[in-house]
């Protein structure tokens, strides 16, 4: 693959967490507001910010490093299905080669908690079992990219065959020995690592000078909770508002929306930043 194709991958992916819909994720429920705003946190709210927007990005790379080892597959010579080729089951990599159907369900590090680790085990057999009974030859297997952890190594082991559990560079063993049965996977991991890296030296983080919102776009309890910290107000102005927050159009525009439990206090709380004794 050329770094290119990995770059527009990524590209498509990483910057494409839209700026509204990541305010709104900030605010979605009111302990999630409550966790940004609250007072009893020595990092700044600028940092509270990022620190929100790295988990969004990292959630966002296990799907770009999904596509990218598709597109791999691909140009290995791998005819994809449909991800719903089991029904109601999402596959990460479901696809055929010399009449053989391969699924190589893929997650970025074996850190999950015992819950999770269970509830995964029983959700990749159950895609296995129903594979099993539309093709005539199969294979599967569970990739975990980061070879660095392998915290349930030891409880997968127990519960999948031998060739099935791989970590890390491994998984050129699977693709060599079960599916290409040639070396043209030879060195993908190492290339997957450097094109990493080398897209990590041009990523930048969450630029806040550049989060203004237009308040139109969101409902009066996102606004509240958005508005209610009067001890970050300030600081929400400059993020949020360019440093000027429209008290009285927000004012205006809640108005008309009376059904919404909050709005009585939300406009109580407006008329006092109007009247600057927050201010």
């Amino acid at each position: 693959m050329e770094y290119i194709t990995f770059q527009s991958i990524m590209d498509k992916h990483i910057n494409s967490i839209n700026k509204i819909d990541f305010v709104k994720n900030l605010i979605k429920t009111k302990d999630s507001a409550i966790r940004i705003f609250s007072n009893f946190k020595i990092t700044s709210l600028k940092d509270r910010i990022r620190s929100n927007y790295l988990i969004s990005v990292n959630i966002k790379l296990g799907d770009a490093l999904e596509d990218v080892f598709k597109k791999y597959l691909e140009e290995a010579g791998a005819i994809f299905l449909e991800r719903d080729f089991v029904p109601h089951k999402d596959c990460d990599q479901i696809f055929m080669y010399n009449g053989i159907t391969y699924l190589i369900e893929q997650k970025i590090r074996d850190d999950h908690d015992s819950s999770k680790k269970v509830g995964q085990v029983e959700n990749y057999n159950m895609k296995k079992a129903i594979i099993q009974e539309k093709a005539t030859c199969f294979y599967a297997c569970s990739w975990f990219i980061d070879p660095d952890f392998d915290k349930n190594k030891n409880y997968y082991l127990t519960q999948l065959n031998a060739d099935e559990l791989y970590y890390g560079q491994e998984i050129e063993t699977f693709l060599t020995n079960k599916v290409f049965h040639d070396n043209r996977c030879n060195g993908f991991f190492l290339e997957l690592i450097n094109y990493l890296e080398q897209y990590s030296y041009r990523f930048s983080a969450l630029d806040l000078t550049d989060l203004s919102i237009d308040f139109h776009d969101f409902t009066t309890t996102e606004l509240y909770r958005l508005l209610q910290s009067k001890v970050y107000l300030n600081q929400v102005a400059e993020i949020f508002f360019n440093k000027n927050i429209p008290f009285k159009d927000i004012y205006t525009y809640i108005d008309k929306n009376r059904t919404v439990n909050c709005t009585y206090n939300f406009k109580k709380l407006l008329e006092e930043y109007m009247n600057g004794s927050k201010l």
